[in-house]
C-alpha cells in the first residue's frame, strides 16, 4: 500500500472513488482497478509542447492535462502504435509551441480514434534563411483524420521578433478547408489560415465550414488592431472585399443553409 500513499493527490482521489477497501490489499485486484480507473485521467487531455520557442513566448497553465515535451514525443507516439487501448482515451490534445513543419500532429492524430478536442498553437520563425510558413492545406489533410469525431478546434500563433507588421500575412499559406468536418461544433481560427492571406485568394465561408457549426470566431491576430492592421495583415488597400466576404455569407440569412444550427 505504501506507493500508493505517494501517488499524486488527484490519482489518490480517483483511487478511493473507485476502489472497494477489502480490494487494496490483494496486489493483482488492485493493479488491474488501478489501470481501469487511472489511465483514463492520464490519457484523455495531452498538451504536447516544443521547445522551439524564444523568451517572449507567454506560458500558460497545463495543470489539467499531462504536458510532455518534445522528448517524449516519439515515446508517445510509440505507446500509441503498440496500445490502440490507450490511444482509444485521449479526448483532448494540445500542441503548444509547435513548428508549423512539426510532423507530430499529423501523425497523432492517425491514432487517436475518440478525439474531440484540439489546439493548434503555432510558433513560427524567420530566420535569414527561410520563413517555416503554417500550411494551412496540410493543416486540413491532417484533420480529416478525425473528421468523424472532432467537435471543437482552435488554432492560434505566435511569430517570432524577426517579423514586423507588413510581413505578417507571409506566415502562413493556402486555406484551411473544414468542410468534411462532419461533428465539428466550435471552431476558432484565425483568418488567414481558413481563408488564404488575401481576399483575391479567399474561397467562400460556405465551401470551408462544416455544417454542424455551432460557435464560430476569428481568433484575434497579435498584430491586428483594427482597421489599420488588418490592412497590413492582409495586404489590401481597402476593407471592402474582406467585407464583401462577410456579406456574402449573412447577407438575407444565407449561412442558415450552410450552418443552420449556428448561434
Amino acid at each position: 500500500i505504501s506507493p500508493l500513499l505517494n501517488l499524486p493527490q488527484e490519482l489518490k482521489d480517483v483511487v478511493v472513488s473507485h476502489l472497494r477497501r477489502e480490494d487494496i490489499a490483494r496486489l493483482r485486484r488492485t493493479c488491474r482497478s488501478l489501470g481501469t480507473t487511472t489511465l483514463p485521467f492520464l490519457y484523455q487531455d495531452i498538451a504536447l509542447q516544443s521547445t522551439e520557442s524564444n523568451k517572449t513566448y507567454p506560458k500558460e497553465s497545463t495543470a489539467s492535462s499531462r504536458k510532455l515535451d518534445e522528448p517524449h514525443h516519439a515515446l508517445l507516439l510509440r505507446t500509441f502504435f503498440e496500445s490502440s487501448d490507450l490511444s482509444a482515451l485521449v479526448k483532448s490534445l494540445s500542441f503548444r509551441r509547435i513548428s508549423p513543419e512539426s510532423a507530430m500532429p499529423k501523425n497523432i492524430l492517425a491514432f487517436t480514434p475518440n478525439l474531440t478536442t484540439i489546439h493548434y498553437d503555432y510558433f513560427v520563425i524567420r530566420n535569414e534563411d527561410c520563413v517555416n510558413q503554417i500550411n494551412a492545406y496540410s493543416l486540413s489533410t491532417a484533420l480529416r483524420q478525425v473528421r468523424n469525431t472532432l467537435k471543437h478546434l482552435k488554432i492560434t500563433y505566435k511569430a517570432d521578433e524577426n517579423y514586423s507588421n507588413l510581413e505578417l500575412y507571409t506566415y502562413s499559406h493556402g486555406h484551411c478547408s473544414l468542410a468534411t468536418m462532419s461533428r465539428l461544433e466550435i471552431l476558432e481560427i484565425p483568418l488567414n489560415i481558413l481563408l488564404d492571406y488575401g481576399p483575391e485568394k479567399a474561397p467562400r465561408l460556405a465551401d470551408v465550414l462544416p455544417r454542424g457549426l455551432i460557435r464560430f470566431g476569428f481568433v484575434p491576430d497579435p498584430w491586428n488592431r483594427g482597421y489599420r492592421r488588418l490592412q497590413q495583415w492582409w495586404d489590401v488597400n481597402s476593407i471592402e472585399p474582406v467585407w464583401d466576404l462577410i456579406v456574402g455569407f449573412v447577407d438575407r440569412g444565407k449561412w442558415k443553409e450552410i450552418v443552420p444550427d449556428l448561434k
